[in-house]
């Protein structure tokens, strides 16, 4: 019930922009989050545009593949921009809290060279492999945690199944 509730709440479209901000702003993951995200919309910016699709388009269908509230705002405001003559990476420049600062910065390189798409594709593989080793690290850090938790759950379980039999053998 409990899980099932959760993932309910998950889908709700009302409460989406709040987990959306708790997630975040959680200590560990949220720099995850963010790379994850800046990683898939340089990935999959850089696939639309190689294939000759316009920037607009490719933008709205790069919105859909982000999965947070607040990158799709972003991209939103950047397709707004681009119809007004802006450069692609200043809506990206603008927001360091969402897209790391060299996000914007590599992307404003590709645009001076005109090598967009292949510095979109550097840019994705660099935050892919970042999100690769912390969570090569994390799970090094969780593994002992999760030792000393099963050794006390082990240990507590000896000790409820222990006790009893010691009571029963005193009264005998």
């Amino acid at each position: 019930g409990v899980i099932g509730s959760v993932v309910f709440l998950l889908r709700m479209k009302k409460l989406e922009k709040y987990f959306d901000y708790v997630f975040l702003h959680l200590p560990i993951f949220g720099t995850m989050i963010k790379e994850v995200n800046s990683a898939r919309t340089a990935r999959t910016l850089s696939s639309l545009l190689v294939s000759g699709v316009d920037v607009t388009r490719a933008l709205g269908i790069t919105k859909e593949v982000v999965q947070n509230v607040y990158f799709r705002r972003v991209i939103d405001e950047s397709i707004e921009k681009i119809q007004k003559g802006v450069p692609l990476s200043e809506p990206f420049k603008a927001h360091t809290e969402l897209f790391p600062i060299m996000f914007g910065e590599m992307m404003a390189v590709g645009e001076e060279t005109g090598n967009i798409s292949k510095m979109l594709v550097d840019i994705a593989d660099f935050y892919e492999s970042e999100v690769d080793d912390k969570t090569k690290n994390l799970s090094t850090i969780i593994e002992p945690i999760l030792m000393v938790f099963i050794g006390g759950a082990v240990g507590f379980f000896a000790v409820s199944m222990l006790t009893p039999m010691y009571s029963i053998l005193d009264s005998i």
